[in-house]
């Protein structure tokens, strides 16, 4: 498979996909959090695509799934063994588009929710990565935020609020 898409194609896991998962210990904790909802956050070291709203995300994930949410910051350097640890039973994840996003291969397999926030002119790698994973992906664009490197993002909280009703644990 190839991030490098540009449009949402029909994807499922092949052998050498699973193959490659397979590799991280993606088995779920029995001392985790039933479903944990986690949100990547970039942090203040990214400039770009920042959610403008990331306080009222949080809040309408907490008022809609009665859920905390676990706000998680990666580093470039983090080792892997980490990034599946802190990941690995994370049944919703959302975040702003971005390298961080291709985390969601290590989210509990299969079955799981994937919400990102978008501008208008991004391709769809992260779409293609959830369905490979067997995740539902609800892409949420903000059509103000024009480009790829736009440093703000405003996330749409009613889309947000639908996809959670419609499609949340």
């Amino acid at each position: 498979w190839d991030l490098a898409w540009d449009t949402t194609l029909r994807c499922h896991e092949t052998s050498m996909f699973a193959a490659f998962v397979g590799q991280f210990e993606l088995r779920s904790s029995h001392h985790a959090a039933k479903n944990p909802v986690c949100f990547l956050d970039r942090g203040s070291v990214s400039k770009m695509r920042n959610l403008v709203n990331k306080r009222q995300v949080l809040d309408a994930i907490e008022s809609e799934l009665q859920h905390e949410v676990r706000s998680i910051i990666l580093k470039a350097d983090d080792p892997t063994s980490h990034v599946v640890a802190t990941l690995k039973n994370c049944r919703v994840m959302v975040g702003a588009h971005g390298a961080n996003m291709v985390n969601v291969i290590f989210a509990r397999p299969a079955g799981g929710l994937v919400i990102e926030f978008l501008t208008a002119d991004l391709p769809a790698y992260y779409a293609n990565l959830a369905a490979l994973r067997n995740h539902t992906y609800v892409g949420s664009v903000d059509h103000k935020a024009r480009r790829y490197v736009s440093s703000r993002i405003e996330a749409d909280i009613p889309k947000l609020r639908e996809a959670l009703r419609r499609y949340g644990p």
